[in-house]
């Protein structure tokens, strides 16, 4: 059943309230979309704000990391889903320590030089760098030397907005808080277009306790996935209420109040995956989510309200 006797969802998608009247704070587990890497899944997690955060302390090896397909959007140099045309938006942590903020595009899942592959992309307080295939020997700098401009656009112990876009030919452009990362690097196709059936990630990683990362948008061609977002940020308390959630006898079922007839919504969980959808059909209807596993999620009717509850 629902944990809560009386909700309502506030005007607008650009405000989250949080419409429980009995409300237990909970930490989302990293499901099937973010893999944590081997021996740190209890280290990651989506926290309260909907920021993916790693919460362990590692050696200096592994690098604590976790790694997606973004549900198959990319995976392999098979059909549509290679990793070419990709373009990554979002919000992580750099340290004023002597680590990276490293991502891996087209990774397949080895760590060695001699069998690793992917196009590697490491960013920290100095500077910023790409190579192929671990080989470090080679790495190519996408700052200036010296990167002056670089440094001073870089945010220390808090959140830096980051824009990883990679052509058709495979050309890497990146930006970081709005300063250009030049010159740009070319990967190779070998990388972004893998012909083996084997899936491929791309993988995010760091080296410290407290490493974090939020508003996620990946784009490819047609496709705009999203996670770790807070649909709920801004406006003030005194917005209309336009929708309201009232639980029913039957577990799993709820009636959905709305003035918004004829328009669309959806439910999603705290990783932005789409759990149902629907049309409202009248000012009073039965919204059943029988099937659907416990969890917190969100109604969402787009551009009008936003509720999040629990499902239990």
């Amino acid at each position: 059943m629902f944990n809560f006797k009386n909700s309502t969802c506030m005007k607008k998608i650009t405000f989250l309230l949080v419409c429980l009247t009995i409300f237990t704070s909970t930490r989302a587990q990293i499901g099937d979309v973010f893999f944590p890497q081997f021996g740190q899944d209890a280290q990651w997690s989506v926290n309260d704000q909907f920021e993916l955060e790693f919460t362990g302390t590692i050696a200096p090896a592994p690098l604590a990391g976790i790694c997606t397909t973004f549900e198959d959007l990319v995976s392999d140099g098979i059909g549509n889903n290679d990793f070419t045309g990709l373009n990554m938006k979002f919000d992580a942590y750099i340290f004023d320590q002597p680590t990276n903020t490293t991502f891996i595009v087209g990774w397949n899942g080895l760590w060695s030089a001699t069998e690793g592959l992917g196009l590697n992309l490491d960013f920290n307080q100095w500077l910023a760098q790409a190579t192929t295939n671990y080989h470090y020997s080679a790495a190519h700098w996408v700052v200036p030397n010296p990167p002056t401009d670089y440094q001073a656009a870089v945010k220390k112990n808090t959140y830096n907005t980051f824009e990883i876009d990679i052509d058709a030919s495979g050309v890497v452009r990146s930006k970081l808080n709005g300063y250009v990362c030049e010159p740009t690097y070319t990967a190779p196709m070998s990388v972004l277009k893998p012909t083996a059936l084997s899936k491929f990630y791309v993988f995010f990683g760091c080296g410290y306790t407290g490493w974090k990362m939020k508003n996620f948008v990946v784009r490819k061609g047609d496709v705009t996935n999203v996670y770790f977002t807070d649909p709920g940020t801004g406006l003030s308390d005194n917005e209309q209420v336009t929708a309201t959630l009232i639980p029913t006898s039957g577990k799993g079922v709820f009636n959905l109040e709305s003035i918004h007839t004829g328009k669309e919504y959806s439910i999603v969980n705290t990783l932005g995956q789409q759990v149902q959808k629907g049309l409202i059909t009248s000012n009073k209807q039965i919204i059943n989510l029988t099937d659907v596993n416990s969890g917190t999620y969100m109604l969402i009717i787009p551009g009008e309200a936003v509720c999040k509850f629990i499902l239990n």
